[in-house]
């Protein structure tokens, strides 16, 4: 009976060591799962900012596009031989113009690499 006792006892403290082991290990998996989670949220954000400075930027050429593109009399241009050209310069200049306030805003990134470590954005990362 004694022999019965001590195996029982140590098939115990396997199962238990086992139980720990597997507690640990859920853990660990639990961690990993949160940190992979966090990357992934990073990322998507990084997208989406990037998305929305390109959207911020086009937005007035395409309201100066719209504007040119109806079908009314008198338009800013019509008559003029060059007035495609102009038109184009004012969509270029705008989406420069709004790039240049979004930068002096400090929403469309710094001029020197060196800045983003200091606002405490991360540089962009090689896939």
């Amino acid at each position: 009976m004694a022999a019965y006792a001590e195996v029982a006892g140590s098939l115990g403290q396997r199962a238990d060591a086992l139980a720990r082991d597997a507690a640990n290990l859920q853990d660990r998996a639990r961690m990993l799962q949160d940190e992979i989670n966090a990357i992934l949220a990073t990322e998507t954000n990084d997208r989406l900012y990037t998305l929305t400075v390109i959207t911020a930027m086009l937005l007035p050429a395409t309201l100066i596009t719209g504007y040119f593109g109806m079908n009314t009399k008198a338009l800013p241009f019509a008559e003029n031989e060059y007035g495609t050209v102009f038109a184009t310069v004012i969509c270029i200049a705008a989406s420069f113009g709004a790039l240049l306030i979004l930068r002096k805003m400090g929403l469309a990134g710094p001029d020197d690499p060196s800045a983003s470590e200091r606002s405490g954005r991360s540089p962009k990362r090689g896939p």
